[in-house]
């Protein structure tokens, strides 16, 4: 069945963009009005000596980033439902906008590299609801080189991010979806957004041939893409030496926060590693979850084309977007009346984009990208299944996030890395327990679902987080990596966090299905945001946490390090107990199969 273009959709199942820019020329104005402020701007050379001019500093390179917030979410939006050249022409534009945004940011950051720390100490002291941002920019500059030297680097941004679409021209241009036969006699074409569909048919053979004839396409690029991934973590070496980190890991774990306010937090190596042999540790409950898959299999070993098949008994039912969303909307009652309306009023403003395309982007199942002035936005392949119905949760759950941090100043309306992972996880729990609770077959396929995304998102992201940890240090001490090298450091780690899982020859083209153009240390989030809703989920529960409470959470995640939010929930990271804690209530949730 051939998909149609996105301009063929009734448009009730696309999002708005009319909403941030009316036209394309209006997006053009606003561009080229933040191009002239930033290509005057000329600030002075001497050091930063009064709070007042560190408040005039940090509001207006704040101010710089709320304005290209609102270029790049447009620019990403259009570019996303189409494959018109104005869409990546426009795209481009905007990162070339970026690229000058962070030259001139440097200009302003060098006043304060040029200031004595004592000054520094005392301005910030001074600087009330701004100091946090303030103490951000000022780490920032401690890494900054000279102006002129900032000047080059930011020019060779393009080149730096070309890996980065060089993986998303063969993933959604080049990459050629097998067609293979259903046990139905009908021929399917199988893309990235409906092969995890096909992998949850009952049929076993068909399940078999999905799989080897997906990897196989894949493999056709097997040497692309392993170059590409290669180059970018090169490039991702360098610029770590330039900024004075000692690793790939320590410069992506420092990272700015989205939507990019300039605001820059960052997490712990220790506590990156803490992370990973935690859920390494107690790996007995995987190996259980895939000897219960086995036995409700009926199959001696579960093989890669096993896993992604529910272990309810009853069939899954077709569900149609306007039920999921009425489903989703009715699972967050234990947030409060007021969260639901959010959820309605965010459904009923056009913000989803539903269906897969011919010209959509497909390489990613959903995401939610947004700015502070104008909101959240959703892209979704929803094929009307219980797993994309969750997909839409999870990105409800991004969404209204953002409804809550919009009320800040701007320069802390965002969401850092990996708190921002809560509130989506926290949504497919809620959505899980609502299905469980209605009972029948939805019931029992949410209850699989429960457990296939926690899985996923313990053990699953944790290994992800081992794999690109050992590709960056392999970079990181001058080590070249071939696509052997890669998948040979793949299957490693599948042996190590999945040794239940029996492989096969194409399971070393496993890594190439993965998310390529996330930064190498993107995926560790989705672990500690698992825990911590968990955590959450809990709490609510037990009335130890108010709804309110939650949403004052929710509102302020942008104001503070990572590890302080955490421990603001009461979740303690620097040790193994959370980790612990949340592999044992995944393995209570297998004792509801037994």
């Amino acid at each position: 069945m051939s998909r149609p273009n996105h301009a063929d959709r009734d448009e009730q199942y696309t999002w708005d963009t009319d909403r941030i820019f009316a036209t394309p020329a209006d997006w053009d104005r606003y561009r080229e009005s933040l191009q002239t402020d930033l290509d005057a701007d000329d600030p002075p050379s001497e050091p930063v000596e009064s709070t007042a001019a560190a408040r005039d500093l940090v509001d207006a390179v704040s101010d710089w980033y709320r304005r290209a917030q609102r270029l790049e979410l447009y620019a990403t939006l259009r570019d996303c439902v189409t494959d018109a050249e104005a869409a990546s022409d426009r795209a481009r534009r905007a990162r070339d906008l970026s690229n000058t945004l962070e030259a001139a940011v440097a200009r302003r950051l060098d006043r304060l590299r040029r200031t004595d720390e004592p000054a520094l100490d005392r301005i910030e002291r001074g600087l009330d609801e701004r100091r946090h941002y303030f103490a951000s920019l000022r780490r920032r500059a401690a890494r900054q080189r000279s102006p002129d030297v900032e000047a080059v680097i930011e020019q060779f941004a393009e080149q730096r991010t070309s890996a980065d679409r060089i993986v998303r021209a063969v993933t959604n241009e080049d990459f050629a979806p097998p067609t293979v036969e259903t046990p139905d006699g009908e021929e399917r074409t199988i893309t990235q957004g409906r092969y995890r569909r096909a992998l949850s048919s009952p049929d076993r053979e068909y399940r078999r041939t999905v799989y080897e004839s997906y990897l196989d396409a894949f493999a056709d690029h097997e040497g692309t893409l392993a170059t590409a991934y290669a180059e970018k973590l090169s490039a991702a070496s360098a610029l770590a030496e330039v900024r004075g980190f000692d690793s790939i890991r320590e410069l992506q774990l420092t990272n700015r926060t989205y939507p990019e306010s300039g605001l820059e937090v960052q997490f712990p190596q220790t506590l990156h590693e803490t992370m990973i042999e935690s859920v390494a540790d107690a790996i007995g409950p995987r190996e259980r979850a895939r000897d219960l898959r086995a036995e409700r299999l009926g199959v001696e070993r579960v093989r890669p084309w096993d896993t992604e098949v529910s272990l309810a008994d009853d069939p899954e039912p077709e569900l149609s977007y306007e039920r999921a969303r009425d489903l989703i909307v009715g699972s967050l009652a234990p947030l409060g009346e007021k969260y639901q309306d959010l959820a309605r009023d965010f459904f009923a403003s056009r913000r989803v984009d539903v269906y897969e395309c011919a010209d959509k982007r497909s390489d990613i199942p959903a995401f939610c990208p947004s700015s502070a002035d104008d909101g959240a936005f959703v892209l979704l392949n929803f094929t009307g299944d219980v797993r994309t119905t969750f997909y839409l949760a999870h990105e409800l759950g991004h969404a209204l996030h953002v409804e809550h941090y919009r009320s800040e100043p701007t320069m802390y309306a965002t969401g850092p890395r990996p708190v921002s992972e809560i509130p989506s996880l926290l949504h497919e729990l809620l959505l899980a327990e609502h299905l469980i609770d209605r009972g029948g077959p939805l019931g029992a396929h949410a209850r699989n679902r429960r457990l296939e995304a926690l899985s996923g998102m313990l053990y699953g992201q944790a290994a992800n987080a081992a794999f690109k940890r050992r590709l960056a240090a392999a970079v990181d001490d001058g080590e070249t990596l071939s696509a052997d090298r890669i998948a040979d450091a793949s299957l490693a780690v599948q042996s190590q966090f999945d040794p239940a899982l029996e492989p096969c020859e194409r399971s070393r083209y496993q890594w190439l299905t993965g998310q390529l153009f996330r930064d190498a240390f993107h995926h560790y989030q989705y672990v500690p945001g698992a825990v911590g809703a968990l955590h959450v989920r809990e709490s609510l529960r037990e009335d130890r946490r108010s709804p309110a409470a939650y949403r004052e959470f929710l509102r302020t995640t942008g104001q503070d390090e990572p590890l302080a939010q955490f421990e603001r929930l009461g979740i303690d990271l620097t040790t193994s107990d959370p980790y612990e804690r949340a592999t044992s209530v995944f393995d209570g949730y297998l004792d509801e199969w037994t």
